[in-house]
């Protein structure tokens, strides 16, 4: 009999046996699960499903952008007051107009207040610019006579000089001359007449008292004589020059008077000429201000400058910065000096103004052919070709102060379609930058990069390795392979899980056929320089599994031919040939 110590083992035997038995199928079920995920023959199926071969096609190199359409020919109709004004009536937005119709009326009460007030000012002003020009007159005529009257004052000083000098100065010297002449012979004959009277005293002729008599008379006229004489000097000597200098001040001092006259003549002429433009000058500000009235008044009626659909500017501008709508105009509002009220565009001639990336602004060329897709008229597309790219980049504004744009504008062949199209349409637009013909191609999906390396993903048994390649041109949906690649190949169109990726680094021979060299520090670059391999970066964002530069992906080594490298981050790059739409 088993003793009771082999009777307690054979529970644990027993155990042990179902435990190893459980761990021997759990084994075969994994070994199971793990055939039935990694069998070739689903690779295969998922292969033809997510993979393509490369191919020779041809395909249209196309940019698409956003924008509204515009009129080429548009007026623009604002306030043309210098004041804010009241709306008083207005046209119905969207009313077809010709030149000449009514589209606005402005209130004019104030401005007709401005163009009475101005009409009494410019007849103040008319009757004190008479006035100027009167004392203006009676001025000019004062300064002639004054002017006369002091030429009259030299003449007749100038003719009392000559009276003197050639009448009074001659006679009273003859005067002189006679007085000396008479005396000297006075005292001659008194002499004779003493000497005779003395011998008839000695002979007893004539008395004494006779004789006393006679030398008195002579000695009488020899004081006649010298003062005769006398008389003569003085005259000569003090009278002359005392009467010619008072004559000859008398005459400079006419002229002088002349001088003055004239001076005060000219300044007060001045100052009448200088009220009489003062007066003129005024009454024209008061004419031009009442000309600038009456024509505000006029410009109040705005009238349509030509034909065109009426277009409110707020519709141009339904939504301002914070969202709010301004609404549109309407009788009552008041608008300020100069404000845009209208638009009026020639609908015949349209053009579409698209915004495009900067860094596909450079790519686009006047004259390239384009494609229109208009929403609002069920996505009619009209054809077009490039006009004009904007010269200086707008920005996304606060929204987006990073963003740069180009307005490129494309001119619609429309027809005699015009008429449907109007301004701030939203327009797609497809412009053809270019076109391959006969090239080896694979969709851009396909493509991916890390640093400078744009690649795809070749199945290589179960798992996908990175096949580097050289990109040429591209459009929206298919890209130009020029090397790396040939049509037995078949490319992976969805990115793989890290698990699915071969932890492989890159092979020189691959990279040296795509295009690229490694520098310096082992990491890889365009032969041409960084981001020349193709047009531009058009690869996707790194799969799962690739790392920022500085960091190697987990399990995976760097560039073989370089151990101490590692991969340049694969930074996102924006397509070259689909800007985002706004």
């Amino acid at each position: 009999m088993p003793s009771q110590k082999t009777k307690a083992r054979r529970p644990t035997a027993r155990a042990f046996a179902w435990v190893t038995i459980l761990i021997v199928l759990a084994l075969l079920a994994a070994a199971a699960i793990a055939f039935l995920v990694f069998r070739p023959g689903k690779a295969a199926s998922t292969s033809a499903t997510d993979s393509v071969a490369p191919a020779m096609d041809s395909f249209d190199i196309v940019t698409t952008a956003v924008g509204e359409l515009d009129s080429r020919n548009k007026v623009e109709v604002r306030n043309p007051l210098e004041r804010g004004a009241q709306i008083m009536s207005i046209v119905a937005e969207g009313t077809r107009v010709k030149a000449g119709d009514l589209l606005i009326q402005l209130a004019t009460d104030e401005i007709q207040r401005e163009i009475d007030t101005a009409k009494e000012q410019v007849e103040s002003a008319k009757a004190d610019l008479v006035d100027a020009e009167s004392e203006y007159e009676i001025q000019v005529n004062d300064n002639e006579s004054s002017d006369r009257k002091a030429q009259l004052e030299i003449e007749l000083a100038q003719l009392a000089l000559n009276q003197w000098l050639e009448g009074e100065v001659s006679v009273k010297r003859q005067q002189n001359t006679l007085a000396i002449n008479r005396a000297s012979i006075e005292v001659d004959r008194l002499a004779d007449k003493f000497s005779r009277s003395q011998l008839l005293l000695d002979e007893g002729f004539v008395s004494k008292d006779e004789v006393d008599r006679d030398e008195v008379e002579y000695i009488e006229a020899i004081s006649n004589f010298k003062t005769s004489n006398l008389q003569a000097l003085v005259f000569e000597q003090y009278e002359y020059p005392r009467e010619l200098k008072t004559k000859q001040s008398a005459v400079d001092n006419a002229i002088d008077e002349l001088e003055r006259v004239r001076l005060r003549n000219t300044s007060q002429l001045t100052n009448r000429e200088a009220t009489r433009k003062n007066r003129t000058e005024q009454l024209r500000l008061r004419q031009e201000r009442l000309a600038k009235a009456q024509q505000q008044f006029d410009a109040a009626t705005i009238r349509a400058p030509r034909e065109g659909l009426v277009v409110f500017q707020t519709s141009l501008n339904s939504n301002n910065r914070w969202g709010q709508s301004e609404g549109p105009l309407q009788v009552g509002q008041q608008v300020a000096p100069n404000e845009l009220l209208i638009i009026l565009p020639d609908t015949s001639d349209m053009i579409a103004a698209i915004r495009v990336p900067e860094a596909v602004s450079g790519r686009i060329r006047q004259g390239m052919p384009a494609r229109v897709r208009i929403d609002a008229l069920a996505g009619r597309q009209f054809s077009g070709t490039v006009e004009s790219i904007g010269v200086l980049a707008e920005t996304g504004g606060w929204r987006d102060p990073n963003r740069r744009d180009y307005t490129v504008k494309i001119a619609l062949d429309t027809a005699d379609q015009g008429q449907q199209l109007k301004p701030s349409m939203r327009a797609e637009a497809n412009i053809i930058l270019g076109s391959v013909e006969n090239a080896l191609t694979i969709p851009v999906q396909a493509i991916f990069q890390e640093g400078a390396v744009r690649f795809v993903y070749l199945r290589k048994g179960v798992k996908f390795a990175r096949q580097p390649i050289k990109l040429g041109r591209r459009s929206d949906t298919h890209a130009e392979i020029l090397a790396g690649l040939s049509t037995s190949d078949a490319v992976l169109i969805r990115e793989p899980g890290p698990e699915d990726i071969l932890k492989e680094s890159w092979k020189t021979a691959q990279l040296e056929l795509a295009g690229y060299t490694l520098g310096e520090d082992g990491t890889p670059k365009s032969a041409g320089g960084p981001g020349t391999n193709g047009d531009r970066p058009q690869g996707r964002r790194r799969p799962p599994g690739q790392t920022p530069a500085g960091q190697s992906p987990a399990g995976q080594p760097p560039v073989e031919s370089s151990p101490a490298s590692t991969p340049a981050a694969a930074t996102p790059s924006p397509s070259a040939t689909t800007p985002p739409a706004k």
